[in-house]
């Protein structure tokens, strides 16, 4: 069965302030490709981030430029930033379609926050060498396969 994938989710910070920076960086061995959404979210105003890019690494410590994926140069930053209060619309999602097979094993998503902010990452890895066949392989608490 097409695709199989393995979810990974985190809240890089829920109480960002301005100026601060928040990374997340996950291990992509074995996977082709990534869908991530980082979910932005401003508490007081919607001043957008000026920093967000995507790097890669062979250690986990060392990164590097993942060539496409950087904000204000390879792709324009959010110019707003939907409040919480403003729960009807849901936050600002910002979509990297990626293509893994050059990466290096381990990606890292970094953005900063302007003002106060929630920030929210969602990885989907898919195209796998192999397929997970349980629920933690796959990154979830069930895995229901039908």
């Amino acid at each position: 069965m097409r695709p199989q994938t393995k979810t990974f989710v985190s809240i890089m910070d829920t109480q960002a302030t301005a100026g601060e920076t928040n990374t997340y960086s996950f291990d992509r061995k074995d996977y082709d490709y990534a869908n991530i959404n980082l979910s932005i979210m401003g508490t007081e105003t919607t001043d957008p981030p000026t920093v967000m890019h995507l790097t890669h690494s062979d250690d986990n410590t060392t990164f590097a430029t993942f060539t496409g994926f950087t904000g204000g140069t390879d792709f324009t930053i959010p110019t707003a930033i939907r409040t919480l209060g403003n729960a009807s619309q849901g936050p600002t999602i910002v979509k990297f379609r990626a293509n893994l097979q050059a990466a290096k094993r381990y990606v890292k998503v970094t953005c900063n926050a302007a003002t106060k902010m929630t920030q929210v990452v969602n990885v989907e890895l898919s195209n796998p060498d192999e397929s997970p066949e349980n629920a933690t392989a796959a990154g979830v608490a069930v895995l229901c396969v039908g």
